[in-house]
């Protein structure tokens, strides 16, 4: 990515806290699947993110590319191919400004009912019986909601 961005001419010593923020912006814009959707599929990192109306890769998406670019940056900096790492610290964090809903725990009830299903197969869905010696109750309720 970074050749794509910076070409293969730029020693990596030569890159900036500007680059690197630069880096960022371009992340924040990237596509979800860019190189499976047959609308960016054939199209450069820049051409890529400048499609509009077209799903954008999560922030946790987003700081796990940093954190792989951080992690190759430590190497750089240890073996003497840059003066630092210009990626540490950088993350985009926990916002969720795209929208995607929150999940939830399932409450007592709900849990009392999953675990039901599948020790006694109160709903009837299991096509086989239940093994006896290792209930999923003993291994996935906690101790509070055992029956």
């Amino acid at each position: 990515m970074l050749t794509e961005l910076f070409g293969s001419d730029k020693a990596l010593a030569a890159l900036t806290e500007r680059d690197a923020q630069y880096v960022k912006r371009i992340l924040l814009e990237l596509p979800t699947n860019r190189n499976k959707m047959a609308k960016t599929r054939d199209l450069s990192l820049l051409e890529a993110v400048k499609i509009k109306d077209i799903a954008k890769v999560t922030t946790v998406t987003i700081d796990g590319y940093i954190s792989t670019i951080q992690t190759f940056f430590d190497w750089v900096e240890k073996n003497g191919h840059a003066p630092s790492n210009l990626f540490a610290g950088m993350r985009v964090g926990k916002s969720n400004s795209r929208g995607a809903p929150q999940r939830t725990a399932f409450d007592k009830d709900a849990m009392k009912t999953v675990c039901s299903a599948i020790t006694e197969n109160s709903l009837d869905l299991a096509q086989a019986d239940v093994d006896e010696a290792h209930p999923a109750e003993k291994y996935f309720l906690p101790p509070d909601l055992k029956a």
